[in-house]
């Protein structure tokens, strides 16, 4: 399952794994502090864990990679989009690359891209005014799993830690750089 805070306070829950009968789900929920209730929303159009959002400029949610039952052998390159206003999901663009284990490396840019940095060795950027994904030049020394990507005041992206593969943890750190 994955939260996600919505500018407006309430938080968006994003699929995730039933831990008695190991189902992935599609379905989300908003939770809305000021009354204490949970509310359906709309599905996503595949079941999602492991996976991480991003807010966009205009208040949308941009929901990236993760995998079905099959955990490692079930990564996704797809992103879905929710809008609040309609409480729908669209499909949105691939990433180049598969990705899972990802949650908390990616990073919102001031310009308002989103830099993926986690799950696969390969950075890459998501413009939202065009609605693609594109190669950010370098990459890790290897795939990253559960990674963290913070913004600098520079606007550099830190990259530390995560494991890889083999759950040998890191503790590497890389300075990105986005032209």
């Amino acid at each position: 399952m994955w939260r996600f805070p919505l500018p407006d306070g309430r938080v968006l829950i994003i699929g995730g794994r039933l831990a008695r009968r190991g189902e992935i789900l599609r379905t989300t929920e908003i939770f809305d502090p000021s009354t204490s209730q949970f509310q359906p929303t709309g599905d996503m159009s595949s079941p999602r864990h492991k996976h991480a959002a991003a807010l966009l400029p205009d208040g949308r949610v941009l929901v990236l990679g993760g995998s079905d039952a099959r955990d490692q052998r079930g990564r996704y390159r797809s992103s879905e989009i929710y809008d609040p206003a309609t409480g729908k999901f669209t499909d949105g663009p691939d990433m180049r690359w598969p990705r899972f284990k990802l949650s908390d490396a990616v990073a919102v840019l001031p310009s308002g891209a989103v830099l993926v940095a986690g799950g696969a060795a390969q950075l890459e950027l998501y413009h939202p005014g065009s609605q693609t994904f594109v190669l950010v030049q370098g990459e890790l020394s290897e795939p990253r799993e559960f990674a963290t990507a913070s913004v600098l005041p520079s606007g550099e992206v830190l990259v530390l830690g995560g494991y890889d593969e083999q759950i040998r943890t890191s503790a590497s750190a890389w300075l990105v750089r986005v032209p």
